[in-house]
């Protein structure tokens, strides 16, 4: 029984070394198609070991002059020039698979505002974030929980701006500034079959954003936004 232990013991650690290894690893093909599964067996050796991994990570893709259309009917992705779309692995303009999350789970989405600007160099003050909750995966459906843009360093309430009869009626998002840390959390619920799509917005009341801009958000927000179960 005691080399039984001894061998589980050895068998944890090794998991450990593995996953820190992985995450060395994700940081030196960040750049390259290497990438996707590195992050993905990270993931996977974080959940096995009890973690919260960010679903963003190795799931998504950024689209720059994109973003998803929660407000209307019989709308894909449409050209934009303050945003950047944030939705499934694999998707393009006007073609969009959304990011299924859990049903009935509590869900909050961090984004470190240090890193935001240490990777892109941009004022943390004109970013923005957009949700969108819809419960199914056409993301031409208007979105059940739609935020409408959302300040990345004001503590607010944001009701769904959707007035219809949906499963997201009088629901909400809080978002949560941390000035200590220099993060912002907004917190939300799913409801019965939950897809996600995000919109991040940078210079909307600024003219929008140049090229160069909207490119160094959508190659470098998995590095500071986070989508995750609720913490305690």
């Amino acid at each position: 029984m005691k080399r039984l232990n001894s061998r589980g013991s050895a068998i944890i650690e090794y998991t450990v070394i593995l996953a820190f290894i992985a995450c060395v690893a994700t940081s030196f093909f960040y750049e390259d198609g290497f990438k996707d599964p590195v992050v993905q067996i990270t993931n996977r050796v974080i959940a096995l070991l009890g973690g919260n991994p960010n679903l963003l990570a190795g799931n998504s893709v950024g689209l720059p002059h994109a973003a998803l259309i929660g407000d209307t009917d019989g709308q894909v992705s449409k050209d934009y020039n303050d945003r950047v779309a944030v939705m499934g692995a694999g998707s393009t303009l006007g073609n969009d698979n959304l990011i299924q999350l859990e049903s009935n789970q509590d869900y909050e989405i961090v984004v470190d505002l240090d890193a935001f600007t240490s990777q892109t160099g941009l004022d943390k003050d004109k970013f923005e974030l957009c949700l969108l909750v819809l419960d199914n995966e056409n993301s031409a459906t208007k979105a059940g929980l739609d935020t409408g843009d959302m300040s990345a360093t004001v503590d607010k309430t944001y009701n769904t701006k959707n007035k219809g009869e949906t499963q997201y009626q009088g629901q909400s998002v809080t978002a949560t500034y941390n000035s200590e840390n220099n993060t912002v959390t907004y917190s939300f619920s799913t409801k019965q079959d939950a897809y996600m799509g995000m919109n991040l917005v940078y210079g909307r009341n600024n003219g929008g954003a140049s090229d160069a801009e909207l490119n160094k958000i959508a190659n470098t927000y998995q590095n500071y936004i986070t989508v995750q179960k609720k913490t305690n």
